[in-house]
């Protein structure tokens, strides 16, 4: 794998940090958030702004940069997902990056990018279990069964390590 450019160094220094964060920087949840929702569905108009993110936590750029990132460059989204992995991470952000970008990555291109999955988890145990926590979401059956012969599930969903 090549090196990282600096600004997507930054991007992974970026998101660990905020996917490390003590969740009491959360900012409160709206205690009419579900009044609102359900506004929505109803068709009634809101006001600009109701479900627009909290932007105040620091770092918090880095995890909708990166949400973007699988979509619109999924090329460039595959060397900072295994740089994040490479990277000394807590339990918080491994889970985070198997259910975020590995899942949307492999539910937006998969095609793309199953076989590399397959290598990858072959070559690391670390990325066959971080496979262990992607769900099928929008994978095609084909793909998910690709990904459940390559993955490692100890430790996940109360499954022993050992």
């Amino acid at each position: 794998m090549g090196e990282l450019s600096k600004a997507h160094d930054r991007l992974v220094d970026a998101w660990i940090r905020y996917m490390s964060r003590p969740r009491e920087d959360e900012p409160a949840r709206d205690p009419d958030m579900e009044a609102k929702v359900e506004a929505l569905l109803r068709g009634e108009p809101i006001p600009p702004g109701t479900f627009k993110r909290h932007r105040s936590v620091p770092d918090s750029w880095a995890f909708g940069w990166l949400h973007d990132m699988v979509e619109e460059d999924p090329e460039s989204t595959w060397p900072i997902i295994l740089e994040i992995l490479r990277r000394d991470i807590d339990s918080k952000v491994i889970e985070t990056l198997s259910a975020g970008p590995v899942e949307d990555l492999l539910g937006m291109h998969g095609v793309d990018f199953i076989a590399r999955v397959e290598v990858e988890a072959r070559r690391d145990p670390r990325f066959a279990k971080l496979l262990g926590g992607v769900w099928q979401g929008q994978m095609s059956d084909e793909h998910y069964a690709r990904v459940q012969a390559v993955w490692d599930r100890r430790g996940w969903d109360g499954i022993p390590r050992d």
